[in-house]
């Protein structure tokens, strides 16, 4: 039985200083998905549900770089009073980034950038017309690799310029989306 533990944390050792990376990366968002105008005549609201969460795969390059896809669920509520009609709405993200590692040790700086697409659910005719659901943006990120046996414990800040706000002219999807993530990785 200790020869069979043994070899499975070899094994995953193994794995994890390989060059591909497999984990999970969730995380909250620091501000609202959408953008509701103040003078709006259906009086919409939203609300940002305040986690995000997926899969991530790396592939570790030498001398600290790495290429990064995260797929990320994210979900928020669009409504309006009369008559009482809300909706959850999907966010489906994926941010393809190019990481940075300094130095060696059990905790390193990283920094990242890259591009993201995003794809929203279906609102049905809840906006009416045809909308566009698609987008694309740049992405920064920073924070920190904690290396933990065969596991790396990654908090970092990221932040997402999307390129275009999306909907009708009273709501919209907010351009500036900042979140802080946590990802872990074998």
């Amino acid at each position: 039985m200790r020869f069979v533990l043994l070899l499975a944390v070899l094994s995953a050792q193994a794995f994890a200083l390989g060059p591909i990376s497999l984990g999970l990366r969730a995380g909250l968002p620091l501000n609202d998905l959408v953008d509701i105008a103040s003078n709006n005549p259906n009086r919409f609201f939203s609300t940002t549900q305040r986690y995000t969460f997926g899969p991530t795969l790396a592939l570790n390059l030498p001398a600290g770089l790495s290429a990064e896809v995260d797929f990320l669920w994210k979900r928020f509520s669009l409504g309006r009073p009369i008559p009482l009609n809300e909706r959850d709405i999907n966010s489906f993200e994926i941010p393809v980034m190019g990481k940075w590692r300094s130095g060696g040790g059990l905790v390193r700086p990283i920094a990242g950038a890259g591009v993201s697409f995003r794809r929203w659910g279906d609102f049905g005719s809840f906006l009416g017309g045809d909308l566009d659901r698609n987008n694309v943006g740049f992405v920064l990120g920073g924070g920190i690799e904690i290396r933990a046996i065969f596991l790396k414990i990654t908090p970092e800040i990221r932040y997402t310029r999307w390129g275009s706000q999306s909907f009708t002219s009273t709501v919209q999807a907010n351009r500036n989306q900042v979140d802080f993530l946590v990802g872990l990785t074998f």
